[in-house]
């Protein structure tokens, strides 16, 4: 009898480990549940405070509607910037995002190195031969300069810098200026 009294007291003995994992197990819901009410709280308030920006041509109706002079006029507009001198800051900025075709091409000095690059480039202006022509020249133009390249020149943080920056000075010299920048979406080496 005295065996089956300490084997009741190491199993009672293991039930204890509950009671505290319980006890944690509620602080670290509390504290998840309190930490989220203070953190997101804040963001809640300034999309609560944050106002949509009304357009020029419901203010003016608006200052039309109150009889008042001022955003309306045509003086205070064009002083101010308004309709007549948007249009004169906005003539020639188009910014224009148009997506090449992937490209794809094997590497210069690496046997069987192939690259597919997905890239797009952003009009400041619309260029004098038209969009469709000088994306298919810089298309042209990135795959001869990617057939030159080696595998050891675009590697890393900076050798993507690079090639970014030569793809970039490749597209504004084939359209004469008018692309604003390239943005390479996907490089894949094969």
């Amino acid at each position: 009898m005295a065996a089956a009294a300490d084997g009741k007291e190491k199993s009672a003995g293991g039930g204890g480990i509950v009671v505290p994992l319980i006890i944690l197990t509620v602080i670290g819901g509390g504290l998840g549940v309190g930490s989220k009410l203070f953190l997101f709280n804040d963001a809640d308030e300034t999309e609560q405070v944050a106002t949509v920006k009304e357009s020029p041509d419901v203010a003016k109706k608006k200052a039309e509607k109150k009889g008042k002079k001022g955003y309306g006029d045509d003086a205070s507009d064009k002083e101010a910037g308004g309709e007549d001198g948007d249009k004169k800051a906005d003539d020639g900025k188009i910014n224009e995002i148009i997506g090449l075709d992937p490209i794809i091409a094997s590497l210069a000095k690496s046997s069987g190195a192939w690259v597919r690059l997905e890239t797009a480039i952003v009009f400041k202006s619309e260029p004098e031969a038209g969009f469709t022509a000088v994306k298919s020249e810089i298309a042209s133009d990135i795959l001869a300069y990617l057939r030159t390249v080696s595998l050891d020149q675009i590697q890393g943080a900076s050798g993507l810098e690079y090639l970014t920056d030569d793809l970039q000075d490749i597209a504004r010299v084939r359209s004469q200026g008018a692309v604003d920048r390239l943005v390479i979406k996907g490089l894949i080496f094969e």
